[in-house]
């Protein structure tokens, strides 16, 4: 289920978009309030404020960040330099 959001812009503009991100079972129910976080240049570019939309990616990458400071670090601790 892709929950179909409606909501109003800075601008007064109000928006509806399908979300890219569904669930089975839904997460939502109609009327349900959230927050949405979008681009004012393109209103129709938005996603939904939680933990997981807005930290998994920066998260995920910052993760990979630290293995690979680990493995130089190692690397460099038994080169003897």
């Amino acid at each position: 289920y892709y929950p179909v959001l409606r909501y109003r812009t800075q601008a007064g503009a109000t928006q509806e978009v399908v979300s890219n991100v569904g669930s089975n079972p839904p997460r939502y129910k109609e009327g349900d309030s959230l927050v949405v976080l979008y681009d004012p240049a393109q209103p129709d570019n938005m996603r939904i404020h939680t933990v997981f939309n807005v930290w998994a990616f920066p998260l995920l990458l910052g993760g990979i960040g630290v293995v690979f400071l680990l493995v130089g670090g190692g690397i460099t601790m038994f080169s003897g330099h």
